[in-house]
């Protein structure tokens, strides 16, 4: 935090804006725009960047929303993003449904991936369909400290988890991590599925099952049903 800041934390300042909003209620830039909004900030009209007579001249000072308030800043400040929860799409489907190329279709600028297999091969340096069993608990450990991260307040754009699980409850349980999340479902049949793995050369080259693993996820998916929010594509 900048020293200017700090400017806010003190308590002199909390208690004058306190004040200050309790004679001031309304948002001015609402009100004049023909708008009832109660004020939640004291911004300073000029930036007083620490000069201390600007910080403390009430005729710098204006009450205002949160809203305009984050609207005048970033105008002021080009590069200035506010810190908020990003909305966030969960993406689960079995093994060969498609899910890494539904994700990368959607994907813009500042947005992030949280895969587990992208993860465990950044780390092993193995191809992603390759998992070392020694590296599982710590490939665990750091999907855990990055979900934690970006559960939180960011500046990203829009947050995408890839799942490759099938079961209601711990995707649910994702969900409930983030705030503003929505889950996809691609219910691909194990036909497709495994057709797609076999023509995968990478994946079909690995010792794996991949018949069982799909045959696997939709049993599990078929035990509870889909919630009716989500949004499932055949």
């Amino acid at each position: 935090m900048s020293d200017h800041k700090k400017l806010y934390n003190i308590r002199e300042w909390r208690r004058a804006s306190i004040d200050y909003r309790f004679d001031n209620p309304l948002c001015i830039s609402c009100k004049n725009d023909g708008k009832l909004q109660p004020s939640d900030v004291v911004d300073h009209i000029i930036d007083h960047k620490g000069d201390l007579s600007l910080f403390w001249d009430k005729d710098n000072w204006q009450p205002l929303c949160r809203q305009c308030h984050s609207k005048k800043t970033a105008q002021e400040n080009p590069e200035y993003i506010e810190l908020k929860h990003a909305p966030t799409t969960i993406v689960c489907g079995p093994v060969g449904s498609g899910v890494d190329n539904y994700i990368q279709s959607l994907l813009k600028p500042n947005d992030i991936v949280i895969d587990f297999d992208t993860i465990y091969a950044a780390i092993s340096g193995c191809d992603r369909y390759i998992k070392p069993k020694s590296l599982f608990v710590y490939i665990n450990k750091i999907r855990e400290f990055i979900l934690t991260i970006f559960s939180q307040e960011t500046k990203v754009r829009h947050i995408y988890i890839a799942m490759y699980v099938g079961d209601i409850a711990k995707i649910k349980a994702m969900q409930d991590r983030f705030e503003d999340s929505k889950v996809i479902i691609l219910l691909k049949d194990e036909a497709t599925c495994y057709r797609n793995c076999k023509n995968n050369r990478k994946m079909f080259n690995v010792p794996t099952d991949w018949l069982k693993i799909i045959k696997i996820w939709h049993t599990e998916y078929k035990k509870h049903k889909t919630p009716k929010d989500w949004l499932v594509r055949g």
